[in-house]
């Protein structure tokens, strides 16, 4: 279960847990195990090949969906790339550097 807190008041939901502290901050919380999915998960789904994929994650992980996306044939999605708050930095650039190519938009954290 996971809990959605609004105005002082809590709602249950599945797994994780939502903090709202002002209108402007947003915090989120797993309450159990993370499911991190890849691309390579979506094969043989409702949702393989997508047209646009959207990546959250450290640059050293969007590198692996890279790759992963290019290994699987006929799929070029657009991606959306929006590294993890505090993943972009000086030492993080040549891993980020190696996949600016194939990202269409980059999301400013």
């Amino acid at each position: 279960m996971h809990t959605l807190a609004r105005a002082g008041g809590r709602r249950s939901r599945f797994d994780c847990e939502y903090l709202l502290r002002t209108s402007s901050f947003f915090r989120f919380e797993y309450l159990s195990s993370r499911i991190r999915p890849v691309p390579r998960d979506l094969e043989g789904t409702a949702f393989a090949k997508p047209s646009y994929l959207h990546l959250v994650c450290v640059p050293e992980r969007a590198v692996s969906f890279v790759a992963q996306i290019e290994a699987i044939e006929d799929w070029n999605p657009i991606l959306i790339f929006e590294p993890m708050e505090g993943s972009c930095t000086p030492g993080e650039f040549p891993t980020l550097k190696s996949i600016l190519g194939q990202i269409d938009v980059l999301r400013q954290v």
